[in-house]
């Protein structure tokens, strides 16, 4: 204490250095006299220095890292009209390529990504048992709906048929009247599938997916979806969900682009893909 050493209470305020290699430490000392510098040898302060990790460990944390399960949510854009430019091109490079021959590929429809969508769906589910899979569709008629929700990825084919029937059914009885481009909310809604799928998983498995969505575009921009299209973009950097998009609209997508850009995703744009090739790109990537 200050009154055993003869000291006082200022005492207790002085500081004196450690050295120790480069590294300086000031503890309290308790004389008032300007201290001399206390070397210690490097082990005894060991334990204040980061331990590094392991090799072993590093290996297993990026293993882990690189072996983590992956959510996946495409958005498939639904307006068949919107599709025809994306075909004829199709046809066209299909057409030349077979120098007047019958094209022995088919060409890009709604059709033909309804069918690449699902072989690659498919095999993201296939890759690993906690892997999952939604479709939203992005109507013609101006709004979004859930075709596969994560609890029928299992039953993929069948379970975006029958919605896609059922929309056709109801598109149709309401007089086939299009509407404004629905992307922002067909965005939207993917985000909150994500986001549910993603609480959902970490209880069930303790792990975190990678949450990904896969929007495939046909319609060109719409300039009243920019904002809210934004705004989804900046909530999808905020949780950490990238957006991937193929676009096939016969202008580049500017909303689009900025969405993969600002959510660390990927653009491509295709024109004159035939629908094997464009399979071949979904899961190549």
């Amino acid at each position: 204490s200050a009154a055993r050493s003869g000291g006082t209470a200022e005492d207790l305020t002085a500081r004196v250095p450690l050295r120790c290699g480069s590294s300086c430490l000031l503890v309290h000392a308790g004389s008032a006299r300007s201290p001399a510098p206390i070397d210690l040898p490097r082990a005894g302060v060991r334990s204040l220095c980061a331990t590094p990790l392991p090799p072993a460990r590093v290996a297993s944390a990026r293993k882990m890292e690189a072996e983590r399960p992956t959510l996946v949510t495409v958005v498939l854009d639904l307006d068949e009209e919107a599709w025809l430019a994306p075909a004829a091109s199709s046809q066209t490079a299909l057409s030349a390529a077979a120098n007047g021959a019958s094209p022995t590929e088919a060409p890009i429809s709604l059709a033909t990504v309804l069918k690449s969508i699902t072989v690659f769906l498919n095999a993201v589910r296939l890759s690993s048992r906690e892997n999952e899979a939604a479709v939203v569709g992005e109507c013609p008629d101006g709004t979004a709906r859930t075709l596969v929700s994560r609890e029928q990825s299992g039953r993929l084919g069948s379970a975006l048929q029958a919605s896609l029937r059922e929309f056709s059914s109801a598109f149709r009885a309401e007089g086939s009247r299009r509407g404004p481009s629905s992307l922002a909310a067909a965005l939207s809604k993917a985000l909150c599938l994500t986001n549910r799928a993603v609480h959902d998983h970490k209880l069930r498995f303790g792990t975190e997916p990678e949450a990904r969505i896969l929007v495939v575009q046909a319609r060109s921009d719409d300039a009243s979806q920019y904002i809210s299209s934004m705004n989804a973009a900046f909530a999808a950097q905020k949780r950490s969900v990238c957006i991937d998009v193929c676009d096939f609209s016969p202008q580049r997508s500017t909303i689009l682009q900025q969405a993969a850009h600002l959510s660390g995703g990927i653009l491509q744009h295709f024109s004159g893909i035939s629908s094997t090739a464009f399979t071949q790109y979904l899961l190549s990537v």
